[in-house]
């Protein structure tokens, strides 16, 4: 329950931008925290949207901008057969879509994220996930059972379960 409490004191300080949770996403403990976050969060209004997102195994920048694009209910551009594209051009793609989906983002005041089953680090600019300077009224919450990764994602706290 302090872990609880904890995470949700980060949540409400206006320093932290990102915090970790260290824990196996599929452990009941970690879901159980999580949900109740995520409940918590909604019933004092402390965000105007609060999603969870599961990257479990995904590396693919386009395919992650669009997962996480689904679960905000953003539409950005759909990629033209990325798949056959030259790099440098896919690239292009991949910025367009960060700029889009950092836009969305940015017209709603205040936004957590939670980024659940991450594997290894991930530049959240380059996906277009606005926080910190970028944007004071968006945290992540990222879930990862790796603390090196989280401590890769310089993570302001990290909790472990």
């Amino acid at each position: 329950m302090s872990i609880f409490k904890d995470i949700m004191e980060a949540l409400t300080d206006a320093n932290i931008n990102m915090i970790g949770v260290c824990g196996h996403e599929k452990s009941r403990h970690t879901e159980t925290i999580l949900e109740k976050v995520s409940t918590r969060a909604k019933r004092d209004n402390l965000f105007d949207v609060i999603e969870t997102v599961t990257l479990k195994g995904k590396t693919n920048l386009g395919r992650i901008q669009q997962e996480i694009a689904d679960v905000l209910g953003c539409s950005i551009q759909e990629e033209k057969a990325a798949c056959c594209l030259p790099y440098f051009l896919n690239q292009k793609i991949v910025a367009e879509r960060a700029r889009q989906l950092s836009e969305w983002i940015k017209k709603k005041e205040k936004v957590l994220l939670i980024i659940s089953a991450l594997d290894t680090r991930l530049d959240l600019a380059q996906i277009g996930i606005p926080f910190g300077e970028d944007h004071k009224g968006c945290k992540v919450m990222v879930v990862s059972k790796s603390d090196e990764t989280l401590s890769q994602m310089k993570t302001q706290k990290i909790f472990f379960l």
